[in-house]
């Protein structure tokens, strides 16, 4: 190798192994540097010079290296010849990443830095080959990482949404689904603040900025989304801090909580009407004591009336109708006393055959207070159906269907407007129920969205959940129910409901005529807590010989001294229930457990109403011509 003021020759001062000679100056390839570098000759690609590094990663020696051209030492030899003739060329450097080979075989990716220099007249090109086979695996490992990230991210049900000053960058398949958008759809670029309710807007840029001033995660929030057709949808959003295409952003998770605020809302419903029942069994039987010996002592005084002697008969007529009247007004607050704890009270999931026709007329008694001052009710019945239902829901699908309809019209004018209940049979098997009003009518966007939880048209008090609940409950046993508008003005609710005939119930036991008399003054013990009621009815069985308590422990006393023919328990008292006593006679007295008759002004469950189960159980009010045929059946059973 010549030596001159442009050559290539050992500097042993520097210890360096090789150095190039330019014009006095020197760019030296040091033979122990980590990089693998070499010099070539662009016109054949034949390799001058390398260093220790490049020795050790191809694996040849430097004299076999000499011999070599770098075409030999490509993976793709075409391509390194068209890349060297492009740098000669140009005479510029190049960076470029190329496929290179060792001497045993490896394949292996590397970036080069090259271009040419002047040697002594001669030009030539260096190369420097930095070995990227780590870096790309790196990469290859990122790539999988964000592709197993993107697929789990646009595979999840909840919305993921990536955001930077105020403007989205990414929205997942989940929130374009929550928000209504088609998949093929795109958010990028849309401002946040469209997409959040402006009431929440405030709270939203504040947590926005925490999470990029402070670098950690929100709390929980529940917050309103816009969708595509512009409804808003409750949601649930952590935000937390998050890297996209390398700079600082906010990564949201956006949970649809529409399911879970109407499980709330229901839950809250249902503990409301859990509530109401527990007041309607308390009210009640509040109330059913006296209207028991209000009722009994009308039918007394109708009696008594129908007994006496000397009246005229333009005054007997007389107070016989003022006592029908009086008779009329009690057995109508008995019957809305009864409907209320029907609807409220008893088990909400005990489904069972139901008469449709006396569940719609329990809802029109509750429902007439409302409907009374706005419109006139037109009952349209069919045959009656049999539907298999509970009781409570069904009634609460009709009953809100009802004041629906009353809430629709306004108040004052009950003359001019009409609600209609109507029944039609549909087949063997289906029965139609229909709710129709003359009122203002729902507007057709709206009839699409009405079953929708929390929708309502209602300016103030509506929770958006009557009809969203009904709909549950309708589908729920097996039926449909849609809205329509009425011919000419108002709104038409359409309930359809699988159903059998009436006929298909079991007959219920055949009344027996209650006898005029009980035979030899049988003695009777009367266990009831309202004194007042207690008289009233010692003075209807007056051919009894009647023991009047008022506690259960007194009828044991009684009991445990004296011989009776018969038993009457109230089932709810004081100091000993009916039930304890019941209990006492199985143990002491088992000749007059099946001659026991009990009454309860309470509900038709319990425990002490299961105490009862088997023998007669009279609800409060009755008429007293029931018990005396009670009293009767038993007292003639030998």
């Amino acid at each position: 190798m010549s030596s001159g003021p442009d050559s290539i020759a050992p500097d042993k001062s520097r210890g360096d192994g090789i150095a190039v000679e330019i014009g006095g100056g020197s760019v030296a390839i040091f033979s122990h540097g980590p990089t693998p570098m070499s010099l070539f000759d662009p016109r054949d690609g034949r390799i001058v010079e390398v260093n220790d590094a490049w020795v050790e990663r191809y694996g040849y020696a430097r004299e076999e290296a000499r011999t070599l051209r770098v075409q030999d030492v490509s993976a793709e030899p075409q391509a390194t010849t068209n890349a060297v003739r492009g740098a000669e060329e140009t005479g510029g450097a190049l960076i470029s990443t190329r496929w290179h080979k060792s001497k045993a075989g490896e394949v292996f990716p590397v970036e080069i830095t090259s271009g040419t220099l002047s040697v002594g007249g001669r030009m030539l090109m260096y190369a420097v080959m930095h070995d990227i086979a780590p870096r790309l695996r790196s990469e290859e490992r990122l790539s999988q990482s964000e592709a197993r990230f993107r697929a789990l991210v646009e595979g999840i049900p909840i919305g993921v949404l990536v955001h930077r000053h105020g403007r989205v960058l990414y929205a997942n398949p989940g929130l374009l689904r929550l928000l209504g958008y088609e998949l093929g759809d795109d958010l990028v670029g849309t401002e946040l603040s469209s997409l959040v309710d402006e009431d929440d807007w405030a709270r939203v840029r504040q947590r926005v900025a925490s999470v990029m001033n402070e670098h950690k995660p929100t709390p929980t929030m529940e917050s309103r989304m816009a969708r595509k057709d512009g409804r808003m949808v409750p949601v649930q959003v952590n935000g937390m801090p998050f890297v996209y295409d390398g700079e600082p952003a906010v990564m949201a998770m956006v949970m649809d909580v529409r399911e879970r605020k109407q499980m709330e809302a229901q839950l809250v419903l249902a503990d409301r009407l859990a509530s109401l029942g527990r007041l309607a069994a308390s009210v009640g039987h509040e109330i059913n004591n006296p209207l028991a010996y209000l009722l009994g002592n009308v039918q007394l005084l109708e009696r008594d009336i129908a007994r006496a002697q000397g009246l005229d008969a333009e005054t007997r007529d007389k107070l016989t109708e003022r006592l029908s009247v009086l008779t009329e007004g009690a057995l109508r607050v008995r019957d809305i006393v009864r409907d209320l704890k029907s609807l409220s009270g008893g088990e909400p999931d005990l489904v069972q055959g139901t008469d449709l026709h006396r569940v719609l007329e329990m809802c029109v008694h509750m429902a007439e207070h409302e409907i009374r001052h706005r419109a006139a009710l037109l009952r349209d019945y069919g045959p009656s159906v049999i539907v298999l239902a509970s009781e409570p829901r069904l009634g609460q699908v009709f009953l809100n269907l009802l004041v629906n309809a009353a809430q629709a019209i306004p108040e004052g004018v009950p003359d001019e407007h009409e609600i209609t209940l109507r029944t039609r049979r549909e087949g063997s098997d289906r029965v139609r129920i229909e709710v129709e009003d003359t009122g203002r009518g729902i507007d057709a966007e709206h009839r699409e969205r009405i079953f929708e939880p929390f929708f309502t048209t209602k300016a103030s008090g509506g929770t958006g959940l009557g009809l969203s609940i009904s709909h549950s409950i309708v589908t729920g046993l097996g039926g449909t129910i849609s809205v329509e508008p009425a011919p000419g003005r108002g709104t038409r609710f359409v309930v359809v409901l699988p159903c059998r005939p009436v006929s298909s119930l079991p007959a219920p036991p055949a009344s027996q005529k209650p006898p005029s008399t009980l035979r030899s003054r049988p003695r009777l013990l009367l266990a009831e807590d309202e004194e007042r009621l207690a008289k009233t009815l010692a003075a209807a069985l007056d051919d009894c010989e009647v023991t009047v308590v008022h506690s259960g422990n007194a009828a044991i006393a009684q009991l445990a001294e004296r011989r009776f023919d018969a038993v009457v328990l109230d089932l709810h008292m004081q100091d000993g229930t009916g039930a304890d006593v019941s209990r006492w006679l199985r143990a002491h007295r088992p000749e007059l457990t099946g001659r026991v008759v009990f009454m309860t002004g309470a509900g038709t469950e319990g425990p002490l109403v299961a105490e009862a189960r088997g023998a007669p159980l009279l609800r409060k009010p009755f008429e007293y011509e029931s018990l005396r045929s009670e009293l009767q059946r038993l007292i003639d059973c030998p």
